[in-house]
């Protein structure tokens, strides 16, 4: 890892007071803390039988160059820090990944009211064979579809996607699944009934295959899910588990879109993220990013 070369603390040191001033007082909820703690404990325990399943079967799940504890300055107590490698479906990886995306699709919904969720299926259930191809296939499907007359007329786009596997389940010395995506649909404006019928009927003519309007959205993270649900695996076996790994190494399973691609971007390249105050979805300043002149390089 490259070392920044310079340190500018400006910006932490004209924020601190004025932050500190709006969340004094401000009291957590310690049962929704004690709940969330023992959540956590048990996704690190089942990200750690995935991760050593893989090392069974002679796939790399760990990093073992990296050796990082986080220090608490006035607590004194320490915690090492998982260095399991970028698996998305090892559940502590696929949360921390979908963390920053997550706050970053509310405030997108939150600008960006008239939006609605989509599930796009590829058909029925599919071997490991299959997979990647089906995958691939939808993905290729839901980037073009933007581009189509239909629903430009219509000032419609798709400016996100997730894909997951549905419930995986052991078939013979085969694993079955069933590939699906959730997508987001922006509306530019309001359609009337007969318009809007029309507009689905295309949408779905176009796919060929089920789906369907899921209507507004009320929990963003219905959108950013896991690929896999971290239940389904605690019920295979290293041999299953590395046939997972390698059935969807390389798919790109979310994707930005549109007007949601270019919001990330900006928020790259300002150097911002997102934050939230009082149930409000704020861009701020980076603490991490803005410090550093020279962003560092792994």
């Amino acid at each position: 890892m490259q070392q920044p070369t310079r340190t500018d603390h400006s910006y932490q040191v004209t924020s601190y007071p004025r932050m500190a001033a709006e969340l004094s007082g401000a009291v957590g909820d310690i049962d929704q803390w004690t709940k969330g703690q023992d959540l956590h404990k048990k996704l690190v325990e089942q990200s750690h039988d995935i991760a050593e399943k893989l090392e069974s079967a002679g796939i790399e799940a760990y990093n073992h160059d990296q050796d990082l504890v986080l220090v608490g300055l006035h607590s004194r107590q320490h915690k090492v820090v998982e260095n399991f490698r970028n698996i998305n479906f090892i559940p502590a990886v696929a949360r921390k990944n979908r963390n920053r995306q997550s706050k970053e699709l509310t405030y997108y919904l939150q600008e960006n009211p008239n939006t609605r969720m989509w599930t796009i299926s590829t058909g029925k259930r599919c071997g490991s064979v299959d997979l990647r191809k089906r995958v691939k296939k939808l993905h290729r499907q839901i980037s073009k579809i933007n581009s189509m007359s239909f629903m430009k007329h219509a000032g419609a786009t798709f400016v996100y996607r997730a894909t997951e596997f549905g419930e995986v389940a052991p078939d013979g010395d085969d694993l079955s699944f069933h590939p699906h995506s959730h997508a987001l649909l922006r509306l530019d404006r309001f359609l009337p009934k007969a318009e809007w019928s029309q507009l689905l009927a295309k949408i779905q003519a176009y796919f060929g295959v089920y789906s369907q309007d899921n209507g507004r959205i009320r929990n963003p993270r219905e959108l950013v899910k896991y690929c896999v649900k971290p239940s389904d695996l605690e019920h295979l076996d290293a041999d299953q588990v590395a046939l997972l790994f390698r059935s969807t190494q390389g798919l790109r399973l979310c994707e930005s879109l549109q007007a949601f691609r270019k919001l990330r971007g900006h928020i790259r390249q300002e150097k911002l993220k997102v934050i939230q105050r009082k149930g409000i979805m704020k861009l701020v300043p980076s603490w991490n990013q803005a410090q550093t002149v020279e962003e560092s390089i792994f």
